[in-house]
């Protein structure tokens, strides 16, 4: 049965969003946009999210607003500020629908005259619920320093710090440090949408028991290709190796060792000035020593994006 309570945590922010949206600007340099999002997706859902102890694929409609207001003064510097919110309503009576809240606020400073070398501070706190629980609350802070080689070649690197504070009725022990260092390098060599970018990280989560802590290394992969004005597809590719540090339970001396791999190819189509359509197709795997970790299957989902402003 689909439960559908999870959407009701979006309301207050769209609302909020077309307050702002049909509200005056303060002056052409502040700018607010309101986006929302409904599709059916596909999705990989984690142990511990429903009332199953296994890793699994499983049916969701998806709900995703984003309201963000930025500013940028006159010396070229950008204030943002954000509110987001993803809700899932599952099909199968075994994954609670959640909802997802994320505030976000960001600084952005150029730090030279010919605007190459960007620096960014970014602060997010999420907190997620579900229909019966609290799943977790967590605040990250990062900065980011980007240099931009010319007009086609772009590279970022980020370093980003995290705490997570997991509902210990879902997974005891699982109150998690972060660490995450990444560099991006990106490359557009016309003037019109085509990309391609890349991104190798590493990322480090301490927990409050070792058999939640691991450390993690990866990549990701994306090549977006304009077919017309209209239309254009995009593939993503990403890969990492995660291993955790204590045994997986009492009763199993295993370590917990993961490779996960997924792909997916996406095709957005532009149906009015402010909306588009959009489906993807692609293949998620997760390889565990754990059989109960363990997972694969095809990822789908079909949807439409408005912008209200």
């Amino acid at each position: 049965m689909m439960h559908f309570s999870a959407f009701k945590q979006s309301l207050l922010t769209l609302l909020t969003g077309a307050v702002l949206a049909i509200a005056p600007q303060a002056d052409a340099q502040t700018k607010t946009t309101v986006k929302q999002a409904f599709s059916y997706e596909n999705l990989p859902v984690l142990a511990g999210e429903g009332i199953s102890e296994t890793s699994r694929l499983r049916h969701a409609l998806v709900s995703e607003t984003d309201v963000a207001l930025k500013h940028r003064t006159t010396e070229g510097s950008t204030f943002a500020f954000g509110i987001k919110i993803k809700a899932q309503a599952y099909a199968s009576d075994d994954v609670d629908d959640k909802a997802t809240v994320e505030f976000i606020g960001s600084y952005q400073v150029p730090l030279d005259t010919e605007n190459k070398w960007q620096f960014r501070l970014q602060a997010v706190h999420a907190v997620s619920q579900s229909e019966k629980d609290r799943i977790f609350d967590r605040t990250r802070i990062g900065a980011r320093l980007q240099f931009k080689h010319d007009k086609e070649h772009t590279t970022r690197a980020r370093l980003r710090l995290g705490h997570r504070d997991q509902n210990e009725a879902l997974f005891e022990g699982y109150d998690q440090r972060e660490v995450l260092a990444e560099i991006t390098h990106e490359w557009r060599p016309n003037a019109d949408r085509f990309m391609v970018s890349g991104t190798i990280y590493g990322e480090t989560r301490r927990a409050e028991k070792d058999q939640y802590s691991y450390a993690e290394v990866g990549a990701r992969a994306t090549l977006r290709v304009p077919l017309s004005d209209l239309t254009e597809i995009t593939g993503r590719v990403k890969f990492y190796q995660r291993d955790f540090d204590g045994a997986f339970a009492s009763s199993s001396p295993l370590t917990r060792s993961d490779t996960r791999m997924a792909a997916h190819i996406r095709v957005d189509r532009k149906l009015s000035q402010n909306s588009k359509g959009f489906a993807y197709i692609g293949w998620d795997s997760n390889r565990s020593n754990i059989t109960s970790r363990s997972y694969d299957g095809a990822i789908f989902g079909a949807g439409i994006s408005m912008v209200l402003k």
